[in-house]
């Protein structure tokens, strides 16, 4: 008995560098400086997204971390601490497109240096981060008559600190914040011929949100129901998204108020939407060489609260377009650009109104030479109006956000870089100077890599993993 344990703990190093053996590696992307709300979550999905017509990756496996310091420039104080330590996570498995799961999760944390004795101490406000996860598993076929059922589950939680610049979140003003939801989604399914079917799906939905305000801390939480009809792909080259032809949906949201909360605040506020022609979040490679990324939606929204009789009605749309292309495919030079608009109806997260918004957002970015170098820019405008508070409040307006990157790589996964941001949602000194512009200004060092793990049955060579010798970023296996 002593010897097996022994053999078998022998064994261990040996089946873990197997495992890692049989991943190839790839280019690991970019750090996600400005999180989206338009867009669908590309580097979430991207973790099992197939190539037109290429081979099948089963296995996915993204790990970077590194260390960055940043200063504020502007009318706000730096950050009392400069220096901040930054890691991620992404796994993603398929075996099909009704197969999957997909995990990302970034998460930076500031470094205590230099602090003087008695200074505050690290707390979970100070922490930024974004955590989701997705999975999907089907049952039946998707051949032309045959029926089945997918189900999927969604869960996300975003943070942030006094001096975040990745967020704008009108909604929560200048405060820190954690965001945390899940959901639940069955589709029953027809199949109608060209791995296409005809679906209803039902979805539930709970979310809570929780800040820490000048008035003190709040929070709200919301539960939502919906319900459409459309069609729904099944296609190995698309990762995630379906064409809704006309949709509804009921939510309902509870406010927990700050303690020194003062005027005529919401209690319990329920909402009906209507959506019509929505493409909800396609990803997909319709060519070897180019990924796409579309959103579409026509709608309305209704907003009450049967306590306070507030409400509000809005006509709602929004349109997200994306685009990734290989320029040169040796060097693995992409190119990607994407826009997003849209105009929505929602409500303050201390209950003090309801509100308007119009949001933009887009991003390009460039990496070359097997991810040597390359830079990225990211944007976000919002205009928030108060339309049942106009008399009493002035109105919000715009706040804006834009974050660069730009890096090179001296040797192969090792990042040296720079980057700025320069936005409107400053923690500012007095408070009364909330809404002038500040920037930060900080330098990177990020190591990082991608693995990727071939699906059976897609190299009728051997299956042992082999070394390829070709000029490139270090050795791919394959």
């Amino acid at each position: 008995m002593p010897e097996q344990r022994a053999r078998s703990r022998a064994r261990i190093p040996t089946l873990i560098a197997a495992a890692l053996t049989a991943l190839a590696p790839s280019a690991a992307s970019a750090q996600e400086r400005l999180h989206f709300e338009e867009f669908a979550d590309q580097e979430l999905y991207d973790l099992t997204l197939q190539r037109h017509n290429g081979d099948h990756e089963s296995g996915r496996l993204l790990l970077y971390g590194g260390a960055e310091g940043s200063t504020i420039r502007g009318n706000a104080p730096s950050p009392s601490r400069p220096l901040s330590a930054f890691a991620g996570l992404g796994v993603g498995l398929w075996s099909g497109p009704m197969r999957s799961f997909q995990l990302r999760s970034d998460l930076l944390v500031p470094i205590p240096v230099g602090e003087r004795r008695g200074g505050p101490a690290l707390q979970w406000s100070d922490l930024e981060g974004s955590h989701r996860l997705h999975g999907l598993l089907g049952i039946g076929g998707v051949d032309k008559g045959q029926s089945g059922a997918d189900f999927e589950v969604d869960g996300s939680m975003v943070h942030a600190g006094l001096y975040s610049t990745s967020f704008l979140r009108r909604d929560i003003g200048n405060a820190p914040f954690w965001d945390a939801a899940g959901q639940a989604t069955i589709f029953p399914r027809l199949a109608s011929g060209g791995h296409v079917a005809l679906t209803a799906p039902v979805s539930y939905s709970l979310r809570r949100v929780h800040y820490d305000g000048a008035l003190g801390p709040g929070s709200f939480t919301s539960q939502r129901i919906s319900s459409g009809f459309g069609l729904r792909p099944y296609e190995d080259d698309i990762a995630r998204g379906w064409f809704e032809f006309v949709g509804v949906a009921w939510e309902k949201t509870r406010f927990d108020l700050p303690r020194l909360a003062a005027g005529t605040r919401l209690e319990e506020l329920e909402r009906l939407d209507l959506r019509f022609l929505h493409l909800d979040g396609l990803i997909g490679s319709p060519e070897s060489d180019m990924t796409i990324n579309l959103s579409t939606f026509l709608g309305g929204s209704w907003l009450w609260d049967p306590t306070t009789h507030q409400d509000l009605s809005a006509f709602t749309f929004g349109v997200a377009g994306a685009i990734r292309g290989e320029l040169d495919r040796h060097d693995e030079d992409t190119l990607t650009v994407g826009f997003a608009a849209s105009r929505r109806a929602g409500f303050l997260a201390d209950g003090s109104a309801l509100t308007r918004r119009w949001r933009i957002e887009g991003h390009a970015g460039l990496d070359m030479l097997h991810n040597r170098t390359g830079g990225s820019i990211r944007v976000a405008f919002e205009h928030l109006s108060l339309p049942l508070a106009a008399q009493t409040r002035p109105e919000i307006g715009f706040q804006h956000a834009i974050t660069t990157e730009w890096f090179f790589a001296f040797v192969p996964a090792l990042h040296f870089g720079v980057h700025h941001a320069s936005t409107d949602r400053c923690m500012a000194t007095p408070p009364a100077d909330r809404g002038a512009w500040c920037h930060q200004l900080g330098a990177f060092l990020r190591v990082g890599e991608r693995w990727s793990e071939k699906a059976k049955g897609d190299d009728d060579d051997d299956a042992r993993p082999r070394i390829v010798d070709e000029p490139s970023a270090g050795p791919i296996i394959d």
